[in-house]
């Protein structure tokens, strides 16, 4: 995808929040999403 979007000036970077407290990965996961999303604008903005 970072290929494809290059000429239009576009940065692609894959970000994964990691294993969160949801239906899919079960309640005992060690993050929940508020904060996993947080984190991720973080990395974002920095």
């Amino acid at each position: 995808m970072s290929i494809e979007l290059n000429d239009y000036g576009v940065i692609v970077i894959p970000l994964h929040p990691g294993r969160l407290k949801t239906d899919l990965c079960g309640y005992n996961a060690p993050l929940d999403p508020r904060e996993a999303i947080s984190g991720m604008i973080k990395v974002l903005i920095h």
